[in-house]
């Protein structure tokens, strides 16, 4: 018999049996179940709208949720092919470092902790070119208006800004800190009077030419990581251009054209035009030293993130702890790609990996709830401790006579804590 692979991995009870099971725990499947599933699929994401607004209305009963701030942020998912087919797969920012691979973009809307919608585009979508769809789809389908609306900085462009505005709608937003000239005036403004929010944060604030407010936020972990990290890709930059120096002098290397493609090359792989600059005098000669105005911009702007707002009155500590929030989004993401399988995608035809996505979009939500609930019955467990702790439950299939019957062990100590508690 034609047997395929399901992609998922979580491991399976060990009643199955072993002809089954592959040796990294997938699940053997006849050919003619696997088609059942994909048309399963298909029927569900043919009412992805209505699904996910009624599930949306059923978390506001159920958990109360506050719905006074969403979260959007996008991700990225690769296949296992290299060419360009169909809408959807092409090539793109890729966020999983495999640039060679065809993907799509994925964005997430959340409220609350909850994911409540999915959105799926084009590979080589920039960030700000989603946001329309999305801000229109929460305000019309989901009714959500009157709320502040939060993004990373790949969100931030002057039309994005006016059509939020447009709607009346409030926001917080991540402002890039590189290439931008009002970064540089924000930076310019600031003074020694620094605000804490604890003893790692603090912040100033400043204002746009137009009055909008800017939080200037610095992290002292954020500043001790990022200050290793330039000091790491300081060091690879300076051997590799040692490297092109000797190679120069040695007379192996000569064209001024072929040692610029060369530095180049380097200066984009490390982030070396970060911290040095070099000049070619002539064929032949080759010079780069550390550029202490560049440098010095780095330093000012490392461990520090900027957030813009429209909201006159939120506090600042509210503000910059909602965009902490936003990180929740990204951890989701990894539990999407590591734990629920979503890459990389085998499937061929854009509604497919549409369908795929919503899947993997709904278990993600079972596991938010989860989550939740862990919490309010104060079990100091992650959803995958939990889940894990009830693989200690067996079933066992025996026959006694004639009769078949199956009995059920009770698990383990955690498993017997879980099951009771979550009823």
């Amino acid at each position: 018999m034609m047997y395929a692979f399901y992609r998922g991995k979580r491991v399976l009870p060990n009643w199955l049996p072993e002809d089954k099971i592959t040796e990294d725990k997938r699940v053997k499947v006849a050919w003619g179940q696997l088609k059942e599933w994909y048309k399963a699929g298909d029927i569900l994401f043919s009412h992805k709208k209505e699904i996910e607004k009624e599930i949306y209305l059923k978390l506001r009963d159920l958990f109360s949720i506050k719905v006074d701030l969403v979260f959007y942020d996008l991700t990225s998912t690769y296949f296992a092919l290299r060419e360009p087919t169909g809408e959807l797969k092409r090539h793109g920012h890729s966020r999983d470092e495999r640039k060679r691979c065809v993907q799509v973009v994925v964005g997430i809307v959340m409220v609350d902790g909850f994911p409540i919608a999915s959105h799926v585009f084009k590979g080589n979508t920039q960030d700000k070119a989603t946001l329309r769809k999305v801000v229109d789809d929460v305000a019309n389908r989901f009714g959500i208006r009157q709320v502040i609306f939060i993004a990373d900085r790949g969100m931030v462009s002057e039309e994005n800004i006016k059509f939020l505005e447009s709607l009346g709608c409030r926001y917080i937003l991540g402002h890039p800190r590189r290439r931008s000239k009002k970064t540089e005036r924000y930076f310019e403004k600031l003074k020694d009077t620094w605000q804490r929010i604890d003893d790692n944060t603090r912040f100033q604030e400043t204002f746009t030419d137009d009055g909008k407010r800017v939080f200037v936020v610095e992290s002292k972990e954020r500043k001790e990581y990022e200050e290793a990290m330039r000091a790491k890709a300081m060091e690879r930059c300076e051997k590799a251009l040692e490297k092109i120096s000797s190679q120069v002098a040695s007379g192996r290397l000569k064209k001024a054209s072929k040692i610029a493609a060369r530095v180049e090359k380097i200066m984009q792989k490390t982030k070396g035009y970060r911290y040095f600059s070099y000049h070619i005098p002539q064929d032949g000669k080759f010079e780069f030293f550390v550029d202490e105005e560049k440098l010095l911009k780095e330093k000012q702007i490392e461990g520090t993130y900027i957030l813009l707002t429209n909201d006159p009155k939120i506090p600042a500590y509210d503000a910059i702890s909602a965009y902490k929030n936003l990180s929740e989004v990204e951890d989701f993401f990894r539990e999407l790609k590591d734990n629920l399988g979503i890459r990389p995608n085998y499937h061929r035809t854009d509604e497919r990996i549409k369908a795929h996505i919503f899947i993997s979009h709904l278990a993600l939500l079972l596991l938010c709830i989860l989550k939740r609930t862990l919490k309010k019955k104060n079990i100091n467990l992650s959803p995958q401790d939990a889940i894990g702790a009830t693989e200690t439950i067996g079933i066992a299939c025996l026959n006694i006579k004639g009769e078949k019957c199956r009995i059920v062990s009770r698990g383990g100590k955690d498993a017997r804590r879980v099951i009771s508690l979550l009823r």
